[in-house]
């Protein structure tokens, strides 16, 4: 088990991250690179679901919440990945985790206890200006003083799926174990990481009201009979929105042919990876724009546009208007709301 740091070491750990600049594209956002360090020192799982989407959702929308796909779920937690091969291991990860959100979206506040597998979780919500924007997930460990209780949800999940449970409880047994007493300064630890998501959406102008949250969001739903290949697409466009790309070097990126890579995205989502790309760009450009803080300019960058005017054509051939006056529209909606 990892040393313990104090609370006060991770409130000053946090702001110190706050205050680095960006070092451009392929660099962890400043919200990773700290789950990457909390992880690292507490040897505990740490992820965010975020509510308001997976495509056009603010981890994705704003580059400091960026987040890859490691980050939006537990995916080096040995039992669970264990329990994820079979369809119905994976949509019984899905449930636990919509009933959990649906609770923390109700109350606006935290919790904590066990999952369907015995896993000990600290939950904390992102709330921003009184709206749920996502759940942080910290643990996916055992909780000393409820070993047996874990062991028992084990046996119970597998007798009901009609599995052998050796390789559940061998997994279980490897997994990190802390005391109940420690609970406390382990939240202590995540609650700078939820204040850093806090501050980061009030630099960057985010306003919940324009986002459609529910309980469940990408990548969890229908993601387990996703070929590689489409999952790969998905998180490298997420990843990479807002640079100027098209499918040929999303293709490079990926190491296969445009027309496979086309054909294979068309199978799987039923929709032409290029409409995909663009109509991604659009949504995240009206999010923006909402923004008065954000120029037309700036949008069209961040949305990965590589110049206005290309970015107004599409812009208007989706929408039917230009960028401007959208945007000249979502302030008067905005200013007559105020008033």
């Amino acid at each position: 088990m990892p040393e313990l740091s104090s609370a006060r070491e991770w409130q000053h750990l946090s702001w110190s991250y706050a205050a680095k600049p960006d070092d451009g594209a392929g660099t962890p956002s400043l919200l990773e690179q700290f789950m990457a360090q909390l992880r690292q020192r507490t040897g505990w799982q740490v992820s965010f679901d975020d509510l308001t989407g997976g495509d056009c959702g603010i981890h994705s929308e704003v580059p400091e919440l960026r987040l890859s796909l490691a980050y939006q779920c537990h995916l080096t937690c040995k039992l669970c990945v264990f329990a994820r091969r079979s369809n119905d291991g994976s949509m019984a990860c899905v449930r636990n985790k919509l009933a959990v959100n649906r609770v923390v979206l109700r109350r606006q506040r935290g919790l904590a206890g066990l999952c369907h597998l015995g896993l000990f979780e600290i939950v904390e919500p992102l709330v921003f200006r009184q709206v749920v924007l996502g759940v942080f997930f910290f643990g996916s460990v055992v909780l000393r003083e409820r070993r047996r209780e874990s062991r028992a949800r084990v046996r119970r999940y597998c007798q009901r799926h009609g599995l052998a449970p050796a390789g559940y409880l061998r997994r279980l047994e490897a997994l990190p174990v802390v005391a109940a007493r420690a609970v406390p300064e382990y939240r202590a630890m995540l609650l700078p990481l939820v204040g850093l998501a806090r501050y980061i959406c009030e630099n960057a102008g985010v306003r919940p009201e324009l986002y459609q949250r529910k309980p469940l969001m990408f990548p969890y739903s229908n993601w387990l009979g996703t070929p590689y290949l489409v999952k790969a697409t998905v998180n490298h466009v997420n990843r990479h929105l807002s640079e100027p790309f098209n499918v040929k070097q999303i293709a490079d990126a990926l190491k296969c042919h445009p027309d496979f890579l086309s054909r294979k995205f068309k199978e799987h989502t039923g929709r032409n990876l290029g409409d995909y790309l663009r109509d991604l760009r659009v949504e995240r450009a009206k999010s923006l724009l909402h923004n008065p803080k954000i120029s037309v300019e700036h949008a069209a960058g961040l949305a990965g546009f590589s110049d206005r005017i290309h970015f107004s054509k599409v812009f208007h051939r989706v929408t039917g208007q230009t960028p401007l006056r959208y945007k000249q529209q979502c302030l008067r909606q905005s200013s007559g709301n105020r008033t």
